[in-house]
């Protein structure tokens, strides 16, 4: 018999634990009723966003809610949204808008499903229809503006 890797000694020492000792069986009764979907959905959609917005990246490194350069020919100082050429930070505002937008695709997609499944008037189910399909068709397009103001050449080639 082959001795067994360092790596594999802590599930052993688990097992053998479980096989000396056995745990109790409690049923505790919890009166606490599940939320409903019109609680979950919303709370789910918030912590998407808070997620996707980087709000942990805005609460460590305390990023500026919108940055400002300087026109060479001018000298005047306008705000800028979007932090260029770096594809791993941002401005606290833009990353609430990725994060907004992001829902908004989401949402648009999963109001597509809903809308399709549901029995409902011809003329309502075209509304709706076309109302999902334009929100995510508009998140798709803020996404490759916001990339294409990132990065500058995105989606544009490669030119040399």
């Amino acid at each position: 018999m082959m001795s067994a890797p360092a790596w594999d000694l802590p599930y052993y020492a688990f097992l053998l634990a479980y096989k000396i000792l056995r745990p109790p069986r409690l049923k505790l009764g919890f009166n606490v009723k599940s939320p409903g979907a019109n609680v979950l959905l919303p709370a789910s959609f918030l912590g998407y966003f808070i997620m996707l917005s980087g709000v942990v990246y805005d609460i460590l490194l305390r990023p500026p809610m919108i940055g400002y350069t300087q026109d060479k020919l001018t000298g005047s100082v306008h705000p800028l949204f979007v932090l260029p050429d770096r594809l791993s930070g941002q401005f606290a505002l833009e990353g609430f808008v990725m994060g907004f937008t992001f829902l908004m695709g989401g949402a648009g997609l999963i109001y597509l499903m809903s809308s399709v499944k549901h029995k409902a008037k011809y003329s309502n189910s075209i509304y709706s229809v076309i109302g999902a399909i334009s929100a995510s068709f508009f998140a798709l397009k803020m996404c490759e503006s916001f990339l294409e103001h990132k990065l500058g050449s995105y989606l544009n080639g490669y030119r040399a």
